[in-house]
């Protein structure tokens, strides 16, 4: 774990999770949060595991837009790499 980040070298600062099948998402989530892994989430799934009691940022919240599946897959791209700073492979 580094003292800057509180995660591991290579682990991931968040995790863009939007599930049709939820079955296994709580204790993958967990396993996530508990490496230091910020849970972005959409609609359902946030609501999955909000539900299960796994701290869950929405979306629209994360990106100041509806659901980013409401987007095109240009769209969906274009704001994450503006919120990560343009740095998100998608």
């Amino acid at each position: 774990m580094s003292a800057a980040t509180g995660r591991a070298p290579g682990w991931p600062a968040a995790a863009l999770l939007s599930l049709s099948d939820r079955s296994g998402a709580l204790e993958f989530a967990r396993a996530l949060v508990a490496g230091g892994t910020r849970i972005v989430a959409s609609g359902g799934t946030a609501w999955h595991l909000e539900e299960g009691g796994v701290a869950v940022t929405r979306v629209e919240a994360w990106t100041g837009s509806p659901e980013l599946l409401s987007v095109s897959p240009v769209q969906a791209s274009a704001l994450i790499r503006k919120r990560l700073g343009g740095s998100a492979v998608v």
